[in-house]
């Protein structure tokens, strides 16, 4: 009852939570954030393993370290067109083939490619703070939180849409609500028009393809060091980044911020889903193909609703299923989570047992756990004062002048009356003969 972690036989693949910490978490603590989320999910009748193992693939998290297989940084002295000079630092990211990563993981060279915009940012971001820790004053307010990699024409989009924003408060300014038509047919005239302008012609790909407007469609917008972008777009092999500082600036380990960016940058993912995979039924009368997940996110794997059954979705995640699904759902996974803590040891306990815990912690229409905290919004002073520190409920109690019917078990217990349970919920009225 003492481990922290519990190895399923068979695939130690999944990892949950059980003995005396799981219990801590579900009636002790009523945790929302558990230690070891995890989702079971039932996959159709209808989806071969082949699509299942693909889904598994399609959906674990996938950094760009994953599809990395080397790092080079070369640093050199560039001179500017002014006759200036800087420091530069080219860093070439060389991909695993195509013919490798392709199948393991099931993406293409432009999910890789898209993934470069967030390893750029998360890259700038340690640069900052390096910089900071050599006393250079740098601005690093700018927050850096795991992310899906972000396609280029996404990112193309935000900045049409963020002209458009612009152009609809003057629009507002100038026009009264009957000419919204107007306004977005001009909105549409604008975003042909930008589109049509940021997208090459056929007849100008040669002259273009060495500008160097070309070799940056996808740097974040913001950058602050780098000047420069290339990716391999026949083979999608390399990714060559261009960053320049000022000449004075000392010298910065590249390849181990490098490397932590890569770590960092994911190509693909659920949000909160680290790992998917599948796992054997423990039940021998149970026939359905289970894939098992290293994270919990229900919305985010509903939207896989063609390959998994929706309706039989399972969560070690009581309070997620409380916040999704109601409160009569977290019951009934109280009542799961906490048996199934106890069949690991060969330990079955009565189901009125586990139905009377889940009840007092769910009649509120919440999650309750049981400690001191959750006893307060309790009514009954002496049933407060019969759980813990009794002290400090009684001198309260007294303090805010609180009154106890002697409805609840506890209470009555404290002053020694009979529970109005069991044989004390009735009474026995039997006739007295008297001799004439």
């Amino acid at each position: 009852m003492t481990l922290n972690t519990f190895h399923f036989a068979g695939f130690g693949a999944k990892n949950v939570t059980l003995g005396i910490p799981r219990l801590r978490e579900i009636v002790m603590t009523a945790s929302t954030k558990i230690k070891t989320p995890s989702m079971t999910l039932s996959i159709k009748p209808e989806i071969s393993d082949v699509s299942r193992d693909n889904f598994c693939r399609r959906a674990t998290k996938l950094c760009l370290s994953e599809v990395t297989n080397e790092i080079e940084v070369t640093e050199s002295i560039a001179k500017a067109t002014g006759g200036s000079v800087s420091k530069e630092y080219r860093v070439l990211l060389k991909f695993y083939p195509e013919a490798e990563y392709g199948p393991e993981f099931s993406i293409t060279p432009r999910l890789v490619e898209n993934a470069i915009p967030s390893f750029i940012k998360r890259l700038e971001h340690l640069i900052s703070l390096e910089l900071r820790r050599q006393g250079v004053k740098v601005s690093t307010k700018d927050s850096v939180e795991d992310e899906p990699a972000k396609p280029i024409d996404d990112i193309l989009g935000e900045k049409i849409q963020a002209i458009d924003d612009l152009a609809d408060e003057s629009d507002d300014d100038d026009s009264d609500d009957g000419d919204n038509d107007a306004s977005d047919a001009k909105r549409a005239a604008r975003r042909t028009q930008m589109t049509s302008y940021d997208a090459p012609d056929e007849d100008d790909d040669s002259d273009k393809e060495d500008s160097p407007d070309n070799d940056n469609p996808s740097i974040p917008l913001g950058s602050k060091y780098v000047s420069s972008f290339k990716f391999d777009q026949k083979e999608g092999g390399w990714a060559e980044i261009i960053l320049n500082f000022d000449i004075s600036t000392k010298k910065i380990l590249m390849v181990g911020l490098a490397e932590q960016a890569c770590k960092q940058a994911l190509v693909r993912h659920i949000e909160k889903i680290d790992r998917v995979f599948p796992i054997t039924n423990e039940a021998s009368d149970d026939t359905r193909r289970l894939v098992a997940t290293d994270g919990m996110n229900l919305m985010g794997i509903w939207q896989y609703s063609d390959i998994i059954d929706v309706d039989s979705i399972e969560t070690n995640d009581i309070y997620a299923i409380l916040v999704t699904y109601g409160v009569e759902a977290a019951r009934n996974a109280i009542k799961k989570e906490v048996g199934s803590v106890f069949a690991v040891y060969g330990i079955e306990v009565d189901p009125r047992h586990l139905s009377l815990i889940a009840d007092y912690m769910t009649f509120e229409g919440a999650y309750k756990p049981f400690n001191r905290i959750a006893m307060k919004t309790n009514t009954s002073p002496f049933q407060q004062m019969s759980y813990e520190t009794t002290v400090g409920f009684l001198t309260k109690a007294a303090l805010s002048r609180e009154s106890d019917d002697l409805t609840s078990p506890s209470s009555k217990i404290v002053l020694g009356k009979v529970v109005d349970g069991g044989t004390g919920s009735f009474q026995i009225l039997h006739p007295l003969r008297t001799k004439a």
